[in-house]
């Protein structure tokens, strides 16, 4: 499937149009989609880089004998790597390799634009939605599969720039998006250039897997004056408003004008807001902070004397920050610990093999309708998770 989706430009959209008449149908490698449709490979959401894991991890279970599978997984890494910028930075998402710009480092503008410019704002350094952790695992999974050294290079580059998007004091933070200036500039209608908490999370844990993967300590400077800064900004709820405006510092909202739908395309589409009463649902103003285990995991890197891990495994259960090694014994959990929450998946099974959950009428279920308290459905998040811990059983069990 993934293969039949992979785009012209080397990576994936955020679905696949089997019918090559069909209404979504891109311009696919293998001349199966439409020849005059989209050819723009995304890194927004992790749609490109999820795709690219997978199929390097399955090339090399694989043993690197399945040809379409090989080059459907270096294809896209050739792609990657002509999609990252001379500075180190990766756009949203490409279409043909980027072009050159200065290296600069990130300053405030003089002033910003109040109202959203209708800039084709993909095409500039981006950290929105947390793109640079994906990108940074995709790099280390590139590493461990191919063993090729254009790969620990793109991730170190990647590590320079985050080190340059860092911004100058009173707020040295990260922010969505910046122009070719290294200035802060719009996304979206709602996402204005601001210092924003969930993309300088994603930041810090990019640059402390750049340390483990180099050694060098240049990677880990950074982050004790961004977590100090950060920490200023946790709200008294405990969490963390997604943007705090530029040199004020103040938590920043947007809200919509009264009468105005959602799909309108009107300068007055939504109206800045230092009160976050009334915000749109759609979009997670305000976000769960993590910055104690970002804090302890900085001060094991910073104290630990162990030899740099190769392989990297990020195990996340929803809305968690953290890092495990797979080569890294002090990271395994043993099958005793385990065996409570294996009990609980195995538990948790209808009679027909799934994990149902039971919608509790709040959760936001992204891309869908709105449904009502009650509704049953099977959830991606909750079998990748649950397969995850079954799958880690296994091992801890062969190991004894």
């Amino acid at each position: 499937a993934l293969i039949h989706g992979q785009l012209e430009s080397g990576g994936w959209r955020q679905r696949i149009d089997f019918d090559p008449k069909g209404a979504h149908a891109s311009r696919y490698r293998n001349g199966k989609g439409n020849p005059k449709g989209a050819n723009h490979s995304s890194l927004d959401d992790d749609q490109t880089q999820s795709s690219l894991q997978f199929l390097a991890r399955l090339d090399r279970a694989l043993g690197f004998k399945d040809a379409k599978i090989h080059d459907s997984a270096l294809v896209a890494l050739d792609a990657l790597l002509k999609a990252q910028f001379p500075i180190g930075a990766f756009p949203q998402g490409w279409d043909a390799p980027v072009q050159p710009h200065p290296v600069l480092k990130a300053s405030f503008p003089q002033e910003w634009l109040r109202v959203w410019p209708h800039e084709p704002y993909h095409r500039y350094y981006t950290l929105n939605d947390g793109l640079v952790g994906p990108v940074s695992d995709t790099l280390l999974t590139a590493i461990d599969a191919y063993n090729d050294s254009r790969y620990r290079a793109a991730l170190v580059k990647l590590g320079d720039f985050l080190i340059l998007a860092q911004m100058p004091d009173p707020q040295p933070a990260w922010c969505q998006q910046y122009n070719f200036e290294m200035q802060p500039t719009w996304a979206r209608k709602f996402e204005p250039p601001a210092i924003c908490g969930l993309e300088s999370e994603d930041a810090i844990d990019t640059l402390m897997k750049v340390y483990i993967v180099t050694g060098e300590k240049k990677y880990l400077e950074p982050i004790p004056r961004a977590l100090a800064y950060l920490r200023t900004c946790v709200l008294p709820d405990g969490t963390m408003p997604r943007f705090r405006e530029l040199k004020t510092n103040r938590a920043l909202y947007m809200t919509r004008p009264p009468g105005v739908g959602s799909n309108s395309s009107a300068p007055g589409y939504y109206e800045f807001s230092y009160e976050d009463k009334n915000l749109p649902s759609h979009y997670g103003w305000k976000q769960p902070q993590h910055l104690d285990e970002l804090a302890r995991e900085y001060e094991a890197l910073k104290n630990s004397t162990r030899p740099a891990p190769k392989v990297p495994q990020r195990v996340t259960p929803t809305g968690k920050l953290y890092t495990v090694w797979r080569d890294d014994p002090e990271a395994k959990r043993t099958a005793a610990q385990l065996e409570p929450e294996v009990r609980r998946i195995l538990k948790d099974l209808d009679v027909q093999g799934r994990w149902v959950t039971v919608h509790d009428g709040q959760t936001r279920l992204v891309g869908q309708p709105k449904f009502e308290k009650g509704f049953r459905y099977l959830a991606s998040n909750v079998f990748n998770y649950n397969v995850e811990i079954l799958s880690d059983y296994i091992a801890a069990t062969a190991r004894k």
